[in-house]
């Protein structure tokens, strides 16, 4: 099973947060401009790579409707300690097993990223790390916002180009 791609509608879902005191329904997602699910498992080292930079995407869709949030497939202290250690301040929900969600969406491995515009249709998905897919991944996500992406790597961030998941 491959991830859903581009142009399918995106399946509904209701999640808890990973504190547990709130649930993320996709359709109360979908009120603004558009939304940025990052699916991801707390042991994967693809994902701890990954995260800060989702992070950064997540400040840089601040305030434009687009908003991000994570989906872990962890218990949520698991999920606390890994946001705590990546600086991950973005709200996550969890998809626990049988990860019913996850499977909705097709994932086979972590890290993957959907963009959904506004009524849910996928714009873009994302597998693994690739500095050039994430970078190319926040210019679509600010065009839906109607901003300029500011760019997402700086000159001192040492990443490899790409990283499977």
């Amino acid at each position: 099973m491959v991830a859903l791609e581009q142009g399918k509608r995106a399946p509904d879902f209701t999640l808890p947060s990973d504190d547990g005191k709130k649930t993320f329904a996709l359709k109360g997602l979908l009120d603004g401009k558009g939304v940025v699910l990052a699916f991801f498992k707390t042991e994967c080292p693809t994902c701890q790579l990954e995260f800060p930079f989702v992070e950064r995407m997540a400040k840089a869709l601040a305030g434009t409707g687009v908003h991000v949030v994570g989906i872990g497939q962890n218990p949520g202290k698991e999920i606390g300690s890994f946001r705590k250690a990546l600086g991950v301040t973005f709200p996550v929900a969890t998809d626990l097993a049988p990860h019913s969600v996850s499977a909705a969406y097709g994932l086979t491995v972590v890290p993957t990223l959907f963009l959904l515009d506004p009524k849910g249709t996928i714009r873009r998905t994302e597998v693994g790390f690739s500095k050039e897919n994430l970078e190319g991944f926040l210019r679509d996500a600010c065009a839906l916002a109607g901003t300029k992406s500011p760019g997402l790597f700086l000159p001192s961030d040492e990443v490899p180009p790409m990283q499977p998941g």
